[in-house]
C-alpha cells in the first residue's frame, strides 16, 4: 500500500508521513522543492515526487500507483481549484481513499476558509472516492506564539479573551488519525477535534504548572479595561 502525502512541509503533513511509515505503509511525498523536502521527511523510508497544485499532470504521475491520498493545500484564492483538480486528479489514477484536512468552520460560518472548506467537500463528496474529512479547529502549536516574554523574562499568556473557550487539537493526533483511516482504508466523514472546548484560563494554568513557575495570563488586563 502506499499513500500520496501533501504539505510534508506544512504543520500537519510530516506528521501523517510519521504515523504512516510507523504502521509500514509505503509513503510518496508531494513536494515542491526535493531538497525542502529530504529535510522535512530526513530520516524515514519517503520516496519524494517533484510536483505543483497548479501542474495536474505532475499531481498524475505523484497519484499513479497510490492507494490513498492525505489532501492539504495553504489557504489561498486558489484552494478550492486546487484541492477539487487535485482530487479528481488523483481519482482518475486509481487512488481510492482521500483524507482531507478540512475545517470545523465548515458548514457553519461565512469566512472565507470556513466557505472554502465546504465547497472543498461537497465537491469530494460527489466524487466516486472514499473519504474521510477531519475537522480541526485550533492547533495546540498556536499557544507557542500566544507567549511573551519581556527582558527581565517575564513570561506572559497574551490572550485577553475572558472566558472564552477554544477546541484545540495536537498536530501529532491528526497524523495519528489521518494515518490510521488511510491504512485501514476507512472512510468516516467528519472527525471533530476535541470532545469539549477549554478555557484559556484552564491553558494558562497548565503551562504554568508546566513550566514549574509563575506565568502571567493577560486576561486580568482584560477584566480591568
Amino acid at each position: 500500500m502506499t499513500v500520496l502525502v501533501t504539505g510534508v512541509t506544512g504543520k500537519t503533513g510530516k506528521r501523517v508521513v510519521e504515523s504512516l511509515v510507523t504502521r509500514g505503509v509505503g509513503v510518496r511525498a508531494l513536494v515542491r522543492d526535493i531538497e525542502r523536502g529530504k529535510m522535512a521527511t530526513l530520516g524515514m523510508a519517503v520516496e519524494l515526487a517533484l510536483g505543483d497544485f497548479d501542474d495536474q499532470d505532475s499531481i498524475a504521475s505523484a497519484a499513479t500507483g497510490c492507494d490513498g491520498l492525505y489532501l492539504v493545500v495553504s489557504d489561498s484564492k486558489e484552494q478550492v481549484r486546487r484541492e477539487t483538480d487535485t482530487a479528481r486528479t488523483a481519482i482518475k489514477a486509481a487512488v481510492e481513499h482521500i483524507v482531507k484536512l478540512s475545517s470545523s468552520d465548515a458548514e457553519l460560518r461565512r469566512s472565507y476558509w470556513a466557505v472554502a472548506h465546504h465547497d472543498i467537500e461537497l465537491a469530494v463528496t460527489n466524487m466516486y472516492v472514499g473519504y474521510s474529512f477531519i475537522r480541526p479547529n485550533y492547533f495546540m502549536e498556536g499557544f507557542l506564539v500566544l507567549f511573551k516574554v519581556n527582558r527581565a523574562g517575564d513570561v506572559t499568556l497574551e490572550v485577553p479573551t475572558g472566558d472564552g473557550v477554544i477546541s484545540a487539537i495536537d498536530t501529532y493526533d491528526i497524523g495519528e488519525t489521518a494515518a490510521a483511516l488511510l491504512a485501514a482504508r476507512i472512510p468516516l466523514r467528519h472527525l471533530p477535534s476535541r470532545a469539549r472546548n477549554s478555557g484559556f484560563s484552564e491553558c494558562w494554568r497548565y503551562f504554568r504548572h508546566l513550566r514549574g513557575s509563575s506565568i502571567r495570563h493577560s486576561r486580568d488586563d482584560f477584566k480591568r479595561r
